[in-house]
């Protein structure tokens, strides 16, 4: 944590306000977040929550333990998603800025809607209230859906992430 503390210092103080603004006005983030320290701590929040979200579809590597910095391999991660999953399901264009709005939106929105479909198909006893914050809860009810009479994947099956096919089944069976 001590690692991240100093680097949030350091962001905090190389970043315009100019880029403040932006931020802020894309993603509809409180002004109260302005302050350095508070600004930071949103962006590493930021990027955390969509680590964690391309972890749930399988694209971001699971050697790497979400940190909230956008790196390479977020970036390409993030990419990734848009031509596998957000572009064919959710309508979401490839992006010409890293961390597009829309391209954010659409992922931590794929997962909650997610979330909420597999609910009302009755893994509601396994599923964390909070995907974001317990992945491996999350994963062990797409494990559970997969194995589920519900679900029309052909075996074997594949490994417990948000992929195309396996968003399709949750799509059929809630249907």
């Amino acid at each position: 944590m001590s690692k991240h503390l100093g680097l949030l210092r350091y962001i905090a103080q190389w970043i315009s306000d100019t880029t403040k603004d932006r931020f802020i006005g894309a993603y509809h983030v409180a002004e109260s977040v302005r302050s350095s320290a508070a600004f930071s701590a949103t962006v590493l929040t930021l990027v955390k929550l969509l680590q964690t979200g391309l972890s749930l579809c399988g694209l971001f590597t699971a050697n790497v333990t979400p940190d909230g910095l956008l790196c390479d391999v977020t970036v390409s991660s993030l990419q990734r998603w848009v031509t596998i999953l957000g572009e064919p399901l959710l309508d979401v264009e490839p992006m010409e800025r890293i961390a597009d709005p829309s391209a954010v939106c659409g992922l931590l929105s794929m997962i909650t809607a997610t979330r909420a479909k597999l609910s009302a198909l009755g893994f509601s006893q396994m599923l964390p209230k909070d995907p974001f914050e317990y992945p491996a809860s999350f994963q062990s009810a797409i494990s559970a859906f997969q194995n589920s009479r519900l679900c029309t994947l052909p075996t074997p099956l594949p490994a417990p992430h948000l992929t195309p096919e396996t968003m399709e089944a949750i799509d059929m069976a809630y249907e």
